[in-house]
């Protein structure tokens, strides 16, 4: 049995303020001043991605962007990391393919829960 933090923030916010917040702290400007929090922040954003080589520069977090719940830009959009969280739903009518497909970038990974 795993203990998982979601099993307490059991709404969509508070899940998206965790993600958003921790996603957030591996931007370099936290290298300096937070280096055990930055490091962490890199690492959930390298497990999101699938890819531990990346190298994290800049991190901006969009909160509801086009419906989105979050939208994490990496390295000024060299990867687009969608999340779309499902508290007590699922996906609807095509929603993380127009997700998708209004997100114009580089590249483009969905996250689906």
């Amino acid at each position: 049995m795993i203990n998982n933090l979601f099993d307490y923030a059991t709404s969509e916010l508070s899940q998206d303020a965790v993600i958003s917040w921790l996603s957030k702290w591996g931007d370099d400007e936290y290298k300096s001043p937070h280096p055990i929090l930055n490091q962490l922040g890199k690492e959930f954003i390298k497990l999101l991605l699938d890819n531990e080589i990346i190298k994290i520069e800049t991190v901006e977090i969009h909160r509801q962007y086009n419906h989105i719940d979050v939208v994490l830009v990496i390295n000024k959009g060299e990867y687009i990391i969608c999340v779309e969280d499902k508290v007590d739903s699922g996906i609807n009518s095509n929603q993380l393919y127009r997700y998708k497909n209004n997100i114009t970038k580089k590249k483009q990974i969905i996250i689906d829960d």
